[in-house]
């Protein structure tokens, strides 16, 4: 259930995904998975991000709340990652995710705790897949340069957002003029 969390990520419509598709059914979470889907949160909803995937108040005793945290937002990377890019993901350190008898084989049976193999083993693996996901939305789409250009807009300073493109357009204006003489 975990190696599916973090590998599928977070469940969305396939419409999101598959343009040829109207089906807005998600994928069911196992019900035994201390991750849930807030039916009530809608996909349209502005706290989207943060109210429709929560952790359950019953969580696994071998494992630490902080990495139950990275485990979450690493399912939500992966899922809003898939999404965006309208696809499966490559995203290198997944496919490392080992089976918990060969985690439990490499430590140190002598010094051997299973909640630090786990977080050891999972906290690079989330790391990566929220990193991937900064990247893409820094590099890909351009998420900053956008909020800069919403921010101009809000805080009064339109003139500096928009004389960029009102000079273009003017320009546009002034060249289909000319062609028309």
């Amino acid at each position: 259930m975990l190696g599916d969390w973090l590998i599928r990520g977070m469940p969305i419509p396939r419409s999101l995904i598959d343009l040829d598709t109207s089906s807005d059914d998600e994928r069911k979470l196992a019900s035994e998975l201390w991750v849930y889907r807030d039916q009530d949160v809608s996909w349209a909803d502005e706290d989207f991000w943060e109210a429709a995937f929560l952790l359950r108040d019953e969580r696994p005793a071998w494992i630490s709340d902080q990495v139950l945290d990275l485990v979450l937002e690493a399912g939500k990377a992966r899922g809003l990652l898939r999404g965006l890019l309208g696809r499966e993901l490559d995203v290198d350190g997944v496919e490392d995710l080992l089976p918990l008898d060969e985690l439990v084989g490499q430590e140190d049976v002598d010094h051997f705790d299973l909640a630090d193999a786990i977080s050891n083993h999972l906290t690079p693996i989330c790391q990566l897949t929220t990193f991937h996901l900064r990247r893409t939305l820094d590099e890909d789409c351009g998420l900053q340069a956008h909020l800069e250009a919403i921010d101009g807009l809000f805080y009064l300073r339109g003139f500096s957002t928009l004389q960029p493109w009102t000079e273009w357009l003017f320009t546009q204006a002034s060249l289909s003029g000319m062609k028309a003489n």
